[in-house]
């Protein structure tokens, strides 16, 4: 235990100034000295310029504690008399672990705990606390990057400077292997940087880095305090002199001095314009220590000084603007879309943009943020967009001007105005996107648009077309009943082989109109239902098209030659007198009674009379024969079966009026097998249960 004064000790720990406010009240609430914990300190060597290379005792657990007592010093003494206000020193302690003072580190005789070992034995402390973590984290590696470094690689490359390299999301410090890659890849770390200095800045990074992931915090916003506190000129860090040391050593940066060897090639001037510039900045962050935004506003002027797409002025642009954050944005939006013109222009090597191409650009250039793999796709999506406008406004300009003749060619007039609108609304959907994602979809919907209008329009066209060729090959034939509906089958059959009409397949298109017009509407439905092809519904309509001949005769027998009666008319009757195949025999008409004078009307009905009897005759005589033949279904063969086929067709048109009763009966035919077999396992199931029942086995 060590008695040592508060005072001394507080200023010798300026981040002991970021206090914990809940501990701080409660001691502030009640102050009990038998319950007061000394707070934990430890001998660290550090250097100053004004006292060189030194030994001090830095707190590593209990800073608001320590500042409470100082504070209140007079009052505590006042009221516990006999209060001693005492330290531990875990020096010894910390110098044997080996997660502070790592093995390689190790010095004989070693008293006290370098920079680097005091952050990491104060880091576990420091984030139980995590109101002020990031504050006091900031604060300890910013107090102590001179002992890191040494004094003079501090004033050029300070530890906000460290901050601002470690902060950036490019570089990785998740692990110790990744950040020193990361560091490696720099081609310079600080302006006119030597090897020493190199090595030493390397070093240094790979230290903070390491103090930072320790703690777990996110290193943007340990970043953002860090600049806070030097903004603010805080006493934590060592107030306004500190704080412009830490200001100018972010003056010689790579992007920095990037920035001024862009404005000036002299090197004198340069110089100049570092010392005005670092002025800036001091300026710029003591205009934002009240503004209730500060952390905001510093970490935009930090990123503003940084960025290599901002030249010198328009650095000197942000740092002087009454509104920095709004500012910085304002610069970027406009850099992006001069950007982005210029590399748009010079692609397509245009002297000019089109009204599409200007809003997209003043829209998706305007970017805060537009990295150049952006740009590159936003030069095609917009190139694309105005390809589509152009398309659109040609087809509406076409729809408008030859609205007359598009209608009197079959398109309907609802259609055109339907895709005035629907063009229009998807041309404003490009014009106004706000994204390259965003335009990409709606180039594409409009694209899809325009061709879905103009497929819809020639469509309406080609229907008409066809339409009328249909009626010139058909004539009234498809006029009333069913036709109508077959002649719209025919032209959907059509249209979807060759989906329009021209010169080319004209001709094609005449043949397949009389295909489908000579096919019985049966066929017609069974092609359009893709049962059968549109050949084989052509050899059907053929086969049907065959006189129907009941059985070849294979020596028919010539009928006698009977005089014709003549009737007072004078005019003889039709001969009614045919043979039908395999009776040999011919069959007699029933003839009309002499004297009586036969009409059109009495023939007709005559002949229909004679070959009533015919046929009566002939079932009489077939129905006989046919039940001496003993065949199954299984015992035809194809030969014969076409022939039945015949047979059943003539009888079926003429007995029952159905164009084709082989053909209803081999759809329906199958269904009912299975049925059948179905009603049979369902009989057989139920007598089973019946016979369960009655056994007294069923369940």
């Amino acid at each position: 235990m060590l008695y040592l004064d508060p005072a001394e000790l507080m200023r010798d720990n300026p981040a002991a100034l970021i206090v914990h406010k809940d501990t701080y009240n409660r001691m502030s609430a009640r102050f009990d000295p038998d319950l007061f914990q000394p707070p934990h300190v430890a001998k660290v060597k550090t250097f100053s310029s004004e006292h060189g290379e030194i030994d001090r005792y830095l707190v590593i657990d209990g800073m608001t504690r320590t500042k409470y007592v100082n504070d209140n010093y007079p009052s505590v003494m006042r009221d516990s008399p006999t209060f001693r206000f005492r330290v531990q020193d875990v020096t010894s302690s910390y110098l044997l672990n080996r997660l502070i003072v790592q093995p390689e580190e190790r010095t004989e005789g070693q008293q006290s705990l370098t920079m680097l070992q005091y952050l990491r034995a104060v880091v576990p402390p420091t984030i139980e606390h995590s109101q002020i973590a990031s504050d006091r984290i900031a604060a300890h590696l910013i107090n102590g990057w001179e002992n890191m470094v040494g004094e003079d690689l501090a004033r050029k490359y300070s530890a906000l400077a460290a901050f601002s390299f470690l902060g950036n999301q490019a570089i990785n410090i998740a692990t110790e292997d990744g950040l020193g890659r990361d560091i490696t890849k720099q081609s310079k770390l600080m302006s006119e940087e030597t090897s020493q200095e190199r090595e030493q800045l390397q070093h240094a990074l790979m230290e903070m880095g390491a103090v930072i992931r320790q703690t777990r915090l996110i290193r943007q916003e340990v970043a953002r305090s860090a600049f806070v506190l030097v903004s603010g000129e805080s006493p934590v860090i060592g107030g306004e002199r500190e704080a412009r040391r830490q200001i100018y050593g972010l003056l010689h940066m790579p992007e920095v001095e990037n920035k001024l060897k862009s404005a000036s090639p002299n090197i004198g001037e340069r110089e100049q314009m570092r010392d005005q510039l670092g002025q800036l900045i001091s300026n710029a962050f003591k205009n934002t220590s009240n503004a209730p935004n500060k952390g905001e506003i510093v970490t935009i002027l930090s990123d503003a000084l940084k960025d290599p797409n901002l030249m010198l002025d328009h650095t000197l642009d942000v740092f002087t603007a009454p509104n920095p954050v709004e500012r910085y944005d304002r610069i970027r939006e406009e850099i992006n879309k001069d950007k982005l013109t210029k590399t748009y222009m010079s692609s397509h090597r245009l002297q000019g943009l089109g009204v599409v191409e200007t809003g997209l650009i003043n829209r998706l250039g305007s970017k805060i943020n537009l990295p150049d793999r952006d740009r590159q796709g936003l030069i095609s999506v917009i190139n694309a967009g105005e390809i589509a406008s152009q398309q659109a406004a040609s087809l509406m300009s076409r729809i408008t001007g030859e609205r007359e003749q598009l209608i009197a060619r079959g398109v309907r007039a609802q259609l055109l105005d339907e895709a005035l609108s629907q063009i229009q609304d998807a041309q404003k959907a490009v014009v106004e996107s706000q994204s390259l994602q965003t335009l990409d979809a709606k180039n594409k919907e409009l694209a899809n648009k325009i061709n879905d209008v103009s497929r819809r329009i020639n469509g309406q066209i080609a229907y008409q077309r066809v339409g009328t060729m249909i009626d010139q090959e058909t004539g009234d034939r498809l006029k009333e009943g069913y036709g109508p509906q077959i002649k719209i089958d025919i032209i959907g059959l059509i249209l979807g082989e060759f989906h329009t009409v021209n010169n080319e397949n004209r001709e094609q298109v005449e043949q397949r109109i009389k295909d489908y017009t000579g096919l019985d509407q049966d066929l017609l439905v069974k092609v359009k239902g893709m049962d059968i092809s549109l050949r084989t519904a052509l050899q059907i309509q053929t086969d049907r098209n065959r006189p129907v001949s009941l059985r070849p005769p294979v020596n028919p027998i010539p009928p006698p030659t009977l005089a014709p009666p003549v009737g007072p008319s004078g005019i003889p009757p039709e001969d009614p007198t045919s043979v039908f195949p395999g009776s040999g025999l011919p069959i007699q008409p029933t003839p009309p009674e002499e004297g009586v004078i036969v009409d059109i009307g009495t023939r007709e009905e005559i002949r229909k009379q004679n070959n009533r009897e015919k046929l009566d005759l002939l079932l009489d005589d077939e129905i006989i024969e046919l039940n001496e033949i003993d065949l199954d279904a299984s015992d035809i063969t194809d030969a014969l079966r076409q022939k039945i086929d015949i047979v059943v067709r003539w009888f079926g048109q003429r007995g029952y009026n159905h164009p084709n009763i082989p053909h209803l009966v081999q759809d329906t035919h199958p269904h009912l097998l299975e049925e059948n077999r179905r009603l049979a396992e369902e009989l057989v199931r139920i007598k089973r249960e019946l016979s369960d029942r009655d056994t007294g086995t069923g369940r």
